[in-house]
């Protein structure tokens, strides 16, 4: 092998090890990009436990009206914070304050209106909870 064969191997090499430095570099950047997701949605998120245990059906309500698609993700991130480590059961004192469950237990035998919605708030972040987990197997 004389020398220009060599400089031509070795010009072939640089050349292979540029495309896998590009290659790296675009699944860095895509990376880079999944972890500034997942840190701005684990911000918000952050922000939303402050609100909790919900005191007053007052807040309940306010609190259903601010959930939209858009913010969907925010509230799915929070509530698996608080729901994951225990459960459904024993979280939704984490999320009712006992102002609002114990008056709505003891009403007439029945649960109210405002315990009725918070169960179904629950069931509905269980639901999106799961929704969430088959997005991310898919993705």
């Amino acid at each position: 092998m004389n020398a220009d064969q060599k400089i031509d191997a070795l010009i072939e090499l640089v050349k292979k090890q540029q495309e896998q430095i590009k290659i790296l570099a675009d699944q860095i950047a895509n990376q880079t990009v999944l972890i500034r997701q997942i840190l701005t949605e684990r911000s918000n998120s952050e922000e939303l436990l402050n609100i909790f245990p919900l005191e007053k059906e007052e807040d309940m309500l306010r609190l259903e009206d601010e959930i939209s698609p858009e913010t969907r993700i925010k509230y799915v991130t929070a509530m698996k914070k608080i729901l994951a480590p225990v459960g459904i059961k024993k979280g939704l004192p984490r999320i009712l304050s006992a102002d609002i469950m114990e008056p709505s237990l003891q009403a007439s035998g029945r649960k109210s209106s405002c315990l009725r919605c918070a169960y179904g708030q629950v069931f509905s972040y269980q639901k999106a909870l799961r929704d969430a987990k088959q997005d991310s197997w898919r993705g």
